[in-house]
């Protein structure tokens, strides 16, 4: 169709745009002359468009182009990827960029996984890190606002649904229902960063292994590997199943998250999806912390992750995290009390004996007192029972003595 818009009244005469249109889907289309795209029309239809007055402009550029060498078509304030700066895009990645586009953050509970993908955030779209912890959350709420992070949780019930597209009831005005297509979290953020392709995005999804990865990917999963990209050597797209939109990964795009290894409840990521993701392990930091009021809390997180280790597996230890913001006594006794102790015993199902290991083989963190059988029962095993409780005060010296492990005369327990 050529000058379509001189058929619509309020245009200028010379504001108007000269416009032949090119189909290039195979299709006819009704109406029209169906050609193929330049990179397969022929001579005479090429030297058609370069004796028309209105596309002499193009070609030219088109022409001056060509002679050009590389580096003179690199724009001036581009970036390599050996260069800094916000200016970070997807298709200037080579070999071995910045930072990988699906990356896993692993570890135990308390090693600051979620904690590190705001600041993982502002370094793969700024380029650089912010000084403080304060700036990093500041720029990591400002990429939010600007729609280049977003921020998912998986959880049980996450479907396809939520995570790419799905179907949603909306009411019609004479009554009843339709369905429409609703996109989701996935979809949304790669619109933007296809639109957006300059500028790296990130989608975190945090604890990504307590859902059924595979399901919630569906079909996407294969796009996810760098060399199925949009723009990348072996691009693959897929035909969406509701919306029938044929759908592509931007190279922009970064997936970020975090996977929590101690709970045994989740199933394992399965072989396929680890080998599309770098991960990166987030080990307890005991390093990190610092001596409270004579408290050594680094040699004291050290010796119940040494136990936890040989008695369970490095999975499941004790991050530093939790303690990090413990700065008198009073609140390393209630971190102990409220938050550790209590997820050592789920570590152990509840078996108090080896809580007790753990904590140096005393009665200094959890008392152990005897029970002795109701009236009317027969006591006529040699096992005998034991209740358990957390003590609501730690006396000086336990840590110490946590450490040191259990020394003849020490705690007892009381077992009247």
């Amino acid at each position: 169709a050529e000058n379509e818009y001189e058929s619509r009244g309020g245009f200028h005469k010379d504001a108007r745009i000269h416009v032949y249109w090119i189909n290039k889907s195979g299709v006819d289309l009704p109406g029209s002359t169906p050609r193929i795209g330049f990179s397969r029309a022929g001579e005479a239809t090429v030297d058609a468009f370069r004796e028309c007055e209105a596309y002499r402009p193009s070609f030219d550029l088109i022409d001056a182009f060509a002679k050009m060498t590389d580096a003179e078509q690199e724009p001036e304030n581009s970036s390599s990827a050996s260069e800094e700066g916000p200016g970070y895009t997807g298709r200037e990645r080579k070999g071995g960029a910045d930072h990988p586009l699906n990356t896993i953050l692993y570890g135990p509970p308390g090693t600051g996984k979620t904690y590190a993908t705001a600041e993982r955030c502002v370094r793969i779209c700024d380029r650089e890190t912010a000084s403080s912890d304060r700036e990093i959350w500041v720029r990591y709420r400002a990429l939010v606002e600007e729609k280049r992070a977003e921020f998912v949780t998986f959880h049980q019930s996450y479907g396809y649904e939520e995570f790419v597209e799905g179907l949603r009831p909306e009411p019609n005005e004479g009554g009843g229902f339709r369905l429409v297509v609703k996109d989701g979290v996935l979809k949304r953020i790669a619109d933007r960063a296809r639109r957006n392709s300059d500028k790296a995005h990130v989608l975190v999804i945090d604890e990504i292994n307590r859902a059924n990865v595979s399901k919630v990917l569906g079909e996407l999963v294969t796009l996810l590997e760098e060399d199925k990209r949009e723009g990348a050597a072996h691009e693959i797209a897929v035909t969406l199943p509701h919306s029938g939109d044929r759908f592509t990964l931007p190279e922009n795009l970064h997936i970020l998250g975090t996977m929590n290894t101690a709970d045994r409840s989740i199933a394992p990521l399965d072989t396929a999806l680890r080998r599309r993701f770098e991960l990166e392990e987030m080990a307890p930091e005991p390093d990190l912390l610092k001596v409270v009021e004579g408290i050594d809390l680094p040699k004291v997180l050290r010796t119940i992750n040494d136990r936890l280790e040989w008695l369970l597996d490095r999975d499941r230890l004790i991050g530093h995290a939790w303690l990090m913001g413990a700065d008198t006594r009073a609140k390393v006794d209630h971190i102990m009390r409220r938050k550790i102790i209590p997820l050592i015993a789920e570590y152990f199902y509840e078996d108090w004996n080896k809580v007790r290991a753990v904590l140096g083989g005393t009665d200094d963190f959890v008392l152990r007192e005897r029970l002795s059988p109701p009236p009317g029962v027969e006591d006529n095993t040699d096992e005998e029972r034991y209740r358990w409780t957390i003590r609501k005060s730690f006396e000086d010296g336990a840590y110490e003595r946590l450490v040191a492990g259990r020394s003849a005369g020490a705690g007892e327990g009381n077992e009247g």
